[in-house]
């Protein structure tokens, strides 16, 4: 259920490194430059971000490895 959160997972052992509630706005920045997207549970082991939707393990993988991700108050 999306009362348990959105899980965002460390892209090299998948270990849960925070947890926001369904329909919390984050903040993606890397070398150009800073968006921000509404982020929704879909399933305890997918998200959407934005119009994109992600397994966890990938978004881990494809975009935590490689951009600063962070909740936005």
């Amino acid at each position: 259920a999306s009362r348990n959160g959105i899980r965002f997972l460390e892209p090299i052992n998948y270990q849960e490194v925070f947890r926001l509630t369904d329909g919390t706005k984050i903040s993606i920045t890397n070398e150009f430059g800073r968006n921000i997207y509404i982020c929704r549970f879909v399933d305890p082991t997918h998200l959407q971000v934005g119009q994109s939707m992600y397994h966890i393990n990938d978004f881990a993988c494809d975009v935590m490895r490689y951009c600063k991700v962070c909740a936005i108050a």
